[in-house]
């Protein structure tokens, strides 16, 4: 697609609603993200992955194992990011891409 092409869909866009353009900008969004993960089998597997009962039973020992180190008499704002709290973030994460890749 060429600058001439691009320029006039921009102008295009413009003349949209606020809500309009958001609502674009948020399907266009869903639409890369779900490009993006059919492309990457590893973000797929991980997402498989993270909805395992299994591995989500796992995790949960993990952040429970963990649990005790969050009263290490650091403020929140100091802890950088606990064991547990990093995989429940990836696994959140790929819970998310792999809801992404089915729509």
């Amino acid at each position: 697609m060429n600058l001439s092409t691009l320029s006039q869909i921009e102008a295009h866009i413009t003349q949209l609603s606020l809500d309009e353009q958001l609502w674009l900008i948020a399907r266009i969004a869903q639409r890369l993200r779900a490009q993006l993960v059919a492309q990457s089998p590893s973000d797929a597997q991980l997402a498989a992955m993270a909805a395992d009962p299994e591995i989500q039973n796992e995790l949960q020992a993990i952040a429970e194992e963990f649990a005790s180190a969050e009263a290490d008499g650091l403020a929140p704002e100091e802890c950088l990011c606990s064991v547990a709290q990093c995989i429940s973030s990836i696994a959140t994460q790929c819970k998310a891409a792999n809801k992404l890749g089915s729509v």
